[in-house]
C-alpha cells in the first residue's frame, strides 16, 4: 500500500483518522469563488457571516463573565446571521443582541414570582433529597445494597 500525502498531476494524496485515501484534484480555486458570478450567493453569504462574526465579538465581550457560557457566542453569531438574512442593518442587529444577552448592573431585580419553579434535577439529587428531607418520626428509608459475599479462610 502506498502511504504518501500530497499531490501528484491531477490526484490528492491525503491521511484522514488514520486512513490513506487519494482523490481526484479539484478545479475550484479560491479566485474563481471570489470573482465567478455562479458563486455571488455564497460570496454574499460569507459576507454577512464575516458581519454576524464581528457582531457576536463585540456584544459576547460585553456579556458578564459568570454569563459567559460555552456555546453562547456561537448562537449569537447564528442570532446576528439570520436578522441580516432578513437586511436589517448591523447597528439595528447590535442593539437588539445586546439588549437581549447584556445585562446592565442599573437594571431593577425581578421581582420573585409566586409560581412554582419547575427544577431539573438529577436522579441522585432526587435520592439525597429525598433521604435528607424525611421526618424525624419515620424511619429512614432503606437502601438496597448487596455486599460481597465473605472470602472463605
Amino acid at each position: 500500500m502506498l502511504r504518501i500525502t500530497g499531490t501528484i498531476d491531477n490526484l490528492c494524496f491525503y491521511k484522514m483518522d488514520g486512513q490513506y485515501y487519494v482523490r481526484m484534484k479539484s478545479s475550484l480555486t479560491g479566485k474563481r469563488v471570489k470573482k465567478d458570478p455562479a458563486f455571488s450567493a455564497t460570496m454574499r453569504y460569507a459576507g454577512f457571516l464575516a458581519d454576524a462574526a464581528r457582531i457576536a465579538s463585540a456584544v459576547y465581550r460585553k456579556v458578564n463573565a459568570d454569563q459567559q457560557v460555552k456555546g453562547l457566542y456561537r448562537k449569537i453569531t447564528g442570532e446576528a446571521m439570520r436578522l441580516l438574512k432578513e437586511d436589517q442593518t448591523i447597528a439595528d442587529v447590535t442593539g437588539l443582541l445586546e439588549a437581549k444577552y447584556v445585562k446592565t448592573a442599573a437594571a431593577p431585580k425581578a421581582q420573585k414570582s409566586e409560581k412554582p419553579v419547575n427544577k431539573v434535577i438529577s436522579f441522585a439529587e432526587a435520592v439525597l433529597e429525598r433521604v435528607f428531607t424525611a421526618t424525624a418520626t419515620a424511619a429512614a428509608p432503606s437502601i438496597p445494597c448487596r455486599l460481597p459475599a465473605p472470602a472463605p479462610t
